[in-house]
């Protein structure tokens, strides 16, 4: 019995020391390996050169991938992961995206298995920055960044902690949230102490500098300028940091590109001081407080016109490579710039509406809401240029249009990331069809930018390839993955995206047949100016849209038979001041409410069109800051009073919202009015007691608390 209790002894002895063998090896395989990656990331930075060390990540593979067979020939699954992770990171360097995300993923689930902590985080890390540089999807990308901050906050090291931050920032930015953004960046920096990996302090500078350059740019649409060139400033610390932590490691290539981050910004900060004193030149005349409408500045002319200094920045651009294809939304708008800079109107004209008409049909930023916001943000200036152009022209029912479509747009791509709620059985698999269209117009999209960009597609692009005629689906299909330098079809691929556009755009028809009032909301079909107008004249109401823009404020005024456009000398800059200093006046209950304000917005808002209006209801359609103006509260210049007396106001936020609503029914002559007052809101009760007594008489004492 002690013999065989020995052998056993023994035989598990030899085990154990054979298992420990195969964990050295792996092991060292495992370090190697590394090393190699090491060697080929910190050679890029140096000199951005990705070839010449290509077969040091291919022997690198090699030996991470058998040193997972050995961790788990011997049981030891969380070096195992560990290695997955590793081979993630190899994979995403040399952008084998879709290999990557595949490598991650089973790295996260052996982690998982293995009660791996910190490699489940690294991994998950890993995987969410594969979809965000090489699949460009926050949106998935952000739930894999919030699993990782969860599990980072149990691993004793507090680079984990730092890293989810950093990243959760990233994925913030692009998807247009820098308030958020910048508290993530908070977050990370409360642990910099601890952080001794001189590679991700890098790296959380330049971000932190990226975001404070984008609250920097703000200054492009809201005056802020104090806060700016705080943002600038901040900025350019960050990438001072950035610069000496570059250069101390003496990656020449990075400190050089972090040298010209340097230099933009610097370009930037002076183009903000330099709208601070245009700003505050303009502001500071008498120029924009007019005492009678004769004082405002109201033409018929809308866009600006010939630019001859335009053209030879144009040109340099193109030059250097800096203007997109014209078959980019971005780059057809270039194009209208550049004939605008010459004179051609028509050939601008023609420009802006080829941008708009793509812009309409880009579904790149539809898998992601914030991305889908910022998307259009940056873009609706496309829409404006030609809504200006085709104004001057007086094809006032294609402009309308135009803007009709950008206030539209902005609100099917929000509605398309809700849940929603069908009113018939049939309307529910229409939508489904369309968002799944979108799905896989929005791939293809993606693939064909980066393609004609003259950039490299991800290997999931590489998959496509068009479909014959002859299939049912008429779109595109994945096939096995060709040699990694395979190129696409642009052709063959083009006449798929045309298929799967039309595929939509029946789809969509089909939506209408069914619920029209949904189908209106959903795929950013804009009212008509004529339907517009017939439903005003069984309605007996007007309306009055407006857009705010840089240099001048258009003001619509459409009545059932007529429409008048005006463009008012009245700047973005200058008109959200105003805008601010009428509400500071209404909520802040110990200010006196500033009528001089409430006029001066009367005489550029109203007043343009006054003449011109029939009806007692008026319909407003804000835009931008004119959101948060109470038009009732505006005063006239002449003995009429406030503009709420005047006219029976009604607000709408889009002329295809509002023609999409049910008719008003007209109250009952028996109808009562309810009232509620919260007793914590000061003026509260009063204001309700006065509506009562308008309409009902006096009211007993103990009606009001």
């Amino acid at each position: 019995m002690r013999l065989w209790i020995l052998g056993v002894s023994l035989l598990g002895l030899v085990t154990t020391q054979a298992a420990q063998a195969t964990v050295a090896e792996a092991r060292l395989l495992q370090e190697q390996a590394i090393q190699r990656i090491d060697r080929y990331v910190d050679h890029f930075r140096r000199t951005f050169d990705r070839s010449s060390l290509r077969f040091e990540m291919a022997q690198a593979a090699d030996e991470l991938e058998e040193s997972v067979r050995l961790f788990r020939n011997a049981g030891a699954d969380g070096d195992a992961a560990f290695s997955l992770v590793k081979l993630g990171d190899l994979l995403r360097y040399v952008d084998e995206w879709d290999a990557s995300i595949g490598t991650y993923q089973d790295a996260a689930l052996l982690a998982r298995e293995a009660g791996a902590t910190a490699a489940e985080c690294k991994a998950l890390l890993g995987h969410a920055r594969a979809l965000m540089y090489g699949k460009q999807t926050p949106g998935p990308a952000l739930e894999l960044v919030e699993r990782a901050l969860r599990l980072a906050s149990g691993v004793d090291d507090r680079t984990y902690l730092f890293d989810s931050w950093d990243l959760l920032a990233q994925v913030q930015v692009s998807q247009g949230d820098l308030v958020g953004a910048a508290d993530s960046m908070t977050r990370a920096f409360a642990v910099e102490d601890a952080i001794e990996d001189e590679t991700l302090l890098y790296y959380a500078y330049l971000d932190r500098a990226d975001i404070y350059q984008k609250f920097a740019e703000k200054c492009d649409f809201q005056k802020t300028f104090k806060a700016c060139l705080d943002a600038a400033e901040r900025a350019r610390k960050d990438y001072e940091q950035a610069l000496a932590v570059a250069r101390g490691l003496r990656w020449d290539g990075l400190a050089e590109q972090t040298v010209g981050f340097i230099q933009r910004l610097d370009i930037r900060k002076g183009m903000i001081e330099e709208q601070q004193r245009m700003h505050e030149m303009i502001t500071g005349s008498e120029l924009f407080a007019p005492r009678e409408a004769a004082d405002v500045v109201i033409t018929e002319r809308f866009a600006a016109g010939e630019n001859p200094q335009l053209e030879s920045l144009f040109a340099w651009l193109e030059s250097e490579g800096g203007i997109p294809s014209a078959t980019d939304a971005r780059g057809a708008y270039i194009k209208g710039l550049l004939h605008e800079a010459e004179g051609d109107a028509d050939a601008a004209l023609a420009s802006y509406l080829r941008a708009a008409e793509l812009l309409e049909d880009d579904q790149r930023f539809l898998y992601d809401e914030r991305a889908r916001g910022a998307f259009i943000e940056d873009r609706v200036e496309f829409y404006y240029t030609a809504i200006l152009h085709l104004l001057d022209r007086r094809r006032y029912a294609d402009a309308f249009e135009l803007m009709e479509r950008s206030r539209s747009r902005v609100m099917s791509d929000l509605i398309a990331s809700k849940e929603m709620a069908f009113a018939s059985g049939n309307e529910g698999p229409l939508y489904a069809e369309m968002i799944e269209l979108q799905g896989e117009i929005a791939k293809l999209q993606t693939c064909l930018f980066a393609a004609r960009g003259n950039e490299t597609p991800d290997a999931s692009c590489r998959t496509l390839s068009a479909q014959p005629a002859s299939d049912e689906k008429r779109g595109v299909t994945s096939v096995a993955a060709p040699e990694p330098d395979a190129t696409l079809d642009i052709p063959a691929l083009q006449t798929a995206l045309e298929r799967l556009q039309s595929r939509y755009r029946v789809a969509r028809e089909r939506l209408i047949d069914a619920s029209p009032r949904m189908a209106r909301l959903v795929s950013a079909e804009p009212v008509d100016l004529e339907s517009l107008q017939s439903m005003l004249a069984r309605d007996g109401s007007e309306i009055i849209t407006y857009l705010s823009l840089e240099s001048q404020t258009i003001v619509w005024h459409i009545g059932p038979d007529s429409v008048r456009v005006r463009s008012v000398f009245l700047p973005r800059s200058v008109l959200k001041e105003k805008v601010e200093r009428l509400r500071a006046s209404l909520v802040d209950p110990e200010r006196s409410f500033d009528e001089q304000t409430a006029r001066e917005l009367f005489l550029y808002l109203v007043s343009p069109v006054e003449r011109g209006m029939r009806s007692d209801h008026v319909v407003i359609i804000p835009h931008e800051d004119l959101h948060y103006v109470p038009f009732q509260a505006l005063r006239s210049d002449g003995d009429e009073g406030f503009l709420g007396e005047m006219l029976e106001l009604s607000y709408a936020p889009s002329a295809t919202v509002l023609a999409s609503l049910a008719p008003a029914r007209p109250l009952e002559r028996t109808g009562g009015v309810l009232a509620a007052a919260d007793p914590s809101l000061r003026h509260a009760p009063t204001e309700v007691r006065a509506v009562y007594e308008s309409l009902l008489g006096s009211i007993p004492d103990d009606a009001l608390p």
